[in-house]
């Protein structure tokens, strides 16, 4: 298998602008991304524009497709769907396509009726695609891939003694995601503090190098030494299983790990677009609660510390939506359409 980034592809400087602006317009201008998403969201498939973004860096791809001579095509960001499907409508090739989309929401820029195979988080989503054009057959609601160990079980107690934690205390995980983007985070310390007797907690900043200090700052600051802060970290899921509660970011990924490993959330300031329909489904199954304010985190930080059947009912919730062993069916479901069942590749 080869994993190939679709930025190479495209201009060098435009893929530089893209890269630093998207993650400082989700921290200091998240409205402005929305409105983004809004609109890339209404283009017509038949515009001007929409044929325009399905030739970005059609001919490198085609290239490449040429050179590789793939057996499939799996697309985990939907441009580059767009462009092999418009590729293959033109004859240039009729390597089958699959899209995977890590959101349980669809923007209509995942829409490629030429797909052969679209892999979904959940049944709502697959209706919705159904809905909106694509076959029955070739949806399939397999979850959204996530690695192998978030399906392992871990003791929460082996767990907390692994990361120096007490086991007598309710444990909350901070998560900032991989860029560590979490609105009001100087806050949380202080809301720890107010949160109930001995709560616990563990910040993970990501690469966000300025974040781990400034709350690492903060809770010197505010006397709390409750508060472990970690910067990027490969085991996630010993974190995960250690704790009663995650505060966090909506993305696709890190809330079907949480799922998978049975962890309610609080999702904070979901921005406008995927990370609020991701949110928006959490809450209506059961297994998040939304907070859009620092006042309403707190408020919700509170109740639930006090409320152990409540934090219970969220997680019963939440591993009715898992779905951890979601690469393998999907890996399954792809060798057996080119022909290759996953007993005979073994």
């Amino acid at each position: 298998m080869d994993i190939v980034d679709y930025a190479q592809f495209l201009n060098r400087a435009f893929i530089s602008v893209v890269q630093a602006a998207y993650p400082w317009t989700i921290r200091h201008a998240p409205r402005l991304y929305g409105e983004f998403y809004r609109r890339t969201d209404r283009i017509p498939s038949g515009s001007l524009v929409q044929r325009r973004l399905n030739t970005i860096g059609r001919s490198s791809l085609r290239a490449a497709l040429d050179s590789y001579r793939p057996d499939l095509v799996v697309c985990t960001y939907p441009t580059p769907g767009a462009v092999v499907s418009h590729l293959r409508q033109a004859g240039h090739t009729n390597v089958p396509i699959a899209t995977v989309i890590t959101d349980y929401t669809y923007h209509k820029q995942w829409l490629h009726p030429l797909a052969d195979m679209s892999f979904v988080g959940c049944e709502a989503l697959a209706e919705s695609l159904i809905e909106a054009g694509l076959r029955p057959e070739r949806v399939h609601n397999t979850g959204i891939p996530i690695r192998p160990i978030f399906a392992q079980t871990i003791d929460k107690a082996q767990a907390r003694e692994r990361l120096g934690l007490r086991q007598d205390c309710p444990t909350v995980l901070i998560m900032g995601g991989s860029c560590g983007v979490l609105p009001h985070a100087e806050l949380l310390p202080r809301m720890l503090t107010e949160a109930g007797p001995n709560v616990q907690a563990v910040a993970i900043c990501g690469r966000n190098e300025r974040l781990r200090s400034a709350l690492e700052h903060e809770a010197q600051r505010c006397g709390v030494d409750s508060l472990q802060v970690h910067g990027f970290v490969e085991h996630v899921n010993e974190f995960m299983a250690a704790s009663d509660l995650m505060i966090g970011k909506a993305g696709g990924l890190t809330i079907s790990e949480a799922l998978a490993m049975r962890l309610p959330m609080v999702i904070h300031r979901p921005i406008v677009g995927q990370e609020a329909h991701n949110a928006r489904f959490l809450a209506e199954a059961g297994a998040a609660m939304i907070a859009h304010t620092p006042q309403e985190l707190q408020w919700l930080l509170k109740q639930l510390m006090a409320s152990p059947d409540r934090l219970s009912e969220m997680q019963a919730a939440a591993a009715a939506l898992a779905k951890p062993n979601a690469a393998a069916d999907m890996v399954r479901i792809m060798l057996e359409r080119i022909g290759r069942p996953l007993a005979a590749s073994a």
